[in-house]
């Protein structure tokens, strides 16, 4: 009796062993396929080209619309340089150089706010 005892106890060993074999090259097969596709990953990272940021030259020209307090309606066209942009406290100051059309048809502003004196 102790003989078939001591022949299931071989045969268990046995097959926890093929188990656990199983089990270790499943573990190193799955830790080298990730270890392959971290690397193929790298390497597609090492391939993408540089993003390129172009900043295009300021435009400096265009048109402004000018509504008077007394109803008038004036456009001007031409070139824009901005002198100063007021961020640094001080008055704002901008040369123009262009031409102006009086009684633009644009007609008249929405808001009639007064600024100024």
């Amino acid at each position: 009796m102790r003989k078939k005892y001591r022949e299931g106890e071989k045969r268990l060993i046995v097959i926890l062993s093929i188990i656990a074999v199983v089990v270790i090259t499943s573990i190193l097969i799955f830790a080298a396929a990730q270890s392959t596709n971290k690397v193929q990953r790298q390497e597609k990272k090492a391939e993408v080209k540089p993003l390129k940021i172009e900043t295009p030259k300021p435009c400096n020209t265009g048109g402004i619309v000018i509504y008077t307090h007394d109803g008038g309606v004036y456009a001007f066209y031409g070139t824009f340089e901005i002198n100063n942009d007021g961020r640094d406290g001080k008055e704002i100051e901008v040369t123009m150089d262009g031409y102006m059309e009086a009684n633009y048809p644009h007609g008249v502003p929405a808001v009639n706010e007064q600024y100024g004196p």
